[in-house]
């Protein structure tokens, strides 16, 4: 193969991710300035629109950092678990002995690992934690003879298309249904969301997303192994992605032997990513109590001081010890009931119980009242952090890095001095990524601050009404498929959304669950690609992609995956009447 068609065939300069994010945190401010004033009605509410002002458009990245400052905390632990896991130089040794095991079939790996990550994807919304992987999965497809961009496809399209297909995921289809049940509830509306239908047309969109997501990458993937300059990838990133990660694919070229140090390396390293995997799988929501065996806790009530009379929320008494007892076998025992006025009240707020009766000291009686837990003994997994696997979020898993940073350097062999200049090395190559996050978080900062976001819902939504079948359906995934780049966060969307369209959906026929994947699907296809979510544009930081060359690659991708999914959605829609 000659130089000519090893190298791109052409050098271009695009805009860089930050250049990207700060046009459209403009753009956005000039929206809100023009549609300034406009306002919709929620119910008894008014939701307006507010034109930013030059403070909030200046603050909205300090804004974002503060926002996903655990994020960006994990990310900068993380990237100094991979400085010390790089200085032993096993990750690179162990990637060129897995590509020659491969024996020229590493192909085969890119289908598997995206159905692996689509797994994570559908079962607990593999996103943020997906970060780790980017820098592993690069380095390993250009130590096959691919490109980064084909690693980084990889791990966004393979969970995208799980998170799309969301089954028991309780950051997307889990607070969906929970909040439109609720909806139904508040409303009186005779009607709730069948988890089997979630779980089944789920489970359809995964795999069809999968297979498309799949073809496309492995087409890719082979077009560049067999003539590099077809790479959808810049000169500039090119050269990038080759200073980070080329010494694994020169690694690949040697007949290097793993030693016992980088061996036992690489199993502290595969460790410290399945541990953090089980972390934050929600197990107990999954029905799963193993890991938090030996969990005790007690109840606690505070009552709170209104009115002149005791009036408890329905289905609570006080039994004649003066416990506090619910419809649902809630039991509060009287030594752990506090009193909280809501205005300072003079005397003595000591509280008397007699059967049903709650009065204060002072004569002052209460309504109202907050139950919660509060822990006794922690299940076993949680002697590390005090939180147990599953639930565990970025706080507990960069305690957890840190840690094995820690380790990895001494069964690696580096001495004190090298583990902490190695670590800070690592972390200070991830600040790029670090500013990335914090800048995309802080344009959907800005998205909420003025309105904006609430009012395109609620537009959008009215507009909806009294259409029925197909027309709901592909309406409805439209409006997701726009408030998903405003509301990148598939939680914070499901909260807004579903108390409003569920209801929605009940009063103009339309299964609640087919509503429930129709939010889930046209959230998953959009963050495949929306820059306002800080895990795709930190996970292509890491890769050494430039936001512009994933948009053009992955386009066509996610308007495929997009129609497919509406097919299956419409569907759906059609047998469940």
């Amino acid at each position: 193969m000659s130089n000519e068609t090893s190298q791109p065939k052409k050098k271009r300069k695009m805009l860089t991710s930050f250049s990207i994010i700060l046009i459209l945190l403009a753009i956005v401010a000039l929206v809100t300035i023009a549609m300034n004033g406009l306002s919709v009605s929620d119910g008894d509410k008014v939701i307006s629109i507010t034109g930013a002002n030059l403070g909030q458009f200046m603050m909205a990245p300090v804004k974002g950092f503060n926002d996903a400052v655990d994020v960006c905390l994990f990310i900068l632990v993380l990237g100094g678990f991979l400085g010390i896991v790089t200085k032993t130089d096993a990750l690179n040794v162990g990637i060129a002995n897995l590509v020659k095991k491969m024996g020229g079939n590493e192909l085969v790996l890119i289908p598997i690992l995206m159905f692996l990550f689509a797994i994570l994807g559908t079962s607990y919304g593999f996103c943020e934690e997906s970060v780790g992987f980017y820098a592993l999965l690069a380095a390993t497809m250009m130590a096959a003879g691919f490109d980064a961009l084909t690693g980084a496809a990889m791990i966004l399209l393979g969970a995208a298309a799980g998170v799309l297909g969301s089954t028991v995921n309780p950051f997307a289809t889990g607070i969906a249904s929970s909040s439109a049940d609720a909806a139904f509830q508040a409303l009186g509306i005779q009607a709730e969301v069948n988890q089997a239908y979630v779980i089944v047309i789920g489970l359809i969109l995964m795999v069809v997303s999968w297979a498309i997501c799949s073809y496309f990458v492995v087409a890719y993937a082979k077009k560049v192994k067999a003539d590099p300059s077809a790479t959808a990838m810049s000169a500039d990133e090119l050269k990038a992605a080759q200073e980070t990660y080329g010494d694994a694919a020169e690694a690949s070229k040697n007949d290097q032997e793993l030693t016992g140090k980088q061996k036992a390396v690489l199993w502290v390293f595969a460790a410290a990513f399945l541990v953090m995997i089980l972390g934050f799988i929600p197990w107990e929501k999954l029905g799963v109590g193993f890991f938090n065996a030996g969990y005790t806790d007690h109840n606690v009530a505070t009552v709170y001081q209104s009115g002149n009379e005791v009036v408890l929320p329905e289905g609570f008494t006080f039994d004649a010890n003066g416990n506090l007892v619910g419809a649902d076998d809630t039991v509060v025992e009287k030594a752990n009931i506090t009193v909280v006025p809501f205005s300072e009240v003079a005397g003595d707020t000591a509280v008397t119980i007699d059967g049903n009766e709650v009065t204060l000291a002072n004569d002052i009686a209460v309504d109202g009242l907050n139950v919660a837990s509060e822990q006794d003994t922690a299940g076993w997994s949680a002697f590390l952090t005090n939180v147990p696997l599953g639930d565990w979020y970025f706080a507990e898993s960069t305690t957890w890095f840190l840690l094995l940073a820690i380790v990895i350097g001494i069964v690696g062999g580096l001495d004190e001095h090298t583990i902490v200049n190695e670590f800070m090395a690592g972390s200070g190559d991830m600040i790029s990524v670090v500013m990335i996050v914090a800048l995309s978080r802080g344009v959907s900062v800005l998205m909420s601050e003025t309105g904006l976001s609430n009012y395109f819902l609620l537009t959008a939504s009215a507009t909806l009404q009294g259409t029925s079948g197909i027309l709901l359906t592909v309406g409805s995934y439209l409006l997701f498929f726009l408030l998903s780049f405003l509301i990148p966060s598939s939680s914070g969307l499901a909260t807004v959304s579903m108390p409003i369209m569920a209801p929605l959906a009940a009063q103009l026929s339309l299964d609640p669950a087919v509503m429930v994947m129709i939010f889930s699907a046209a959230s998953g296809a959009v963050n495949m690609i929306t820059p306002t979510n800080g895990a795709i544009m930190g996970g292509l930081a890491l890769a050494r992609v430039e936001y512009g060359t994933w948009f053009k690659f992955a386009l066509k991708i996610v308007l495929i995956t997009a129609l497919a999914s509406l097919v299956v959605l419409i569907g759906a829609s059609l047998l469940l009447v």
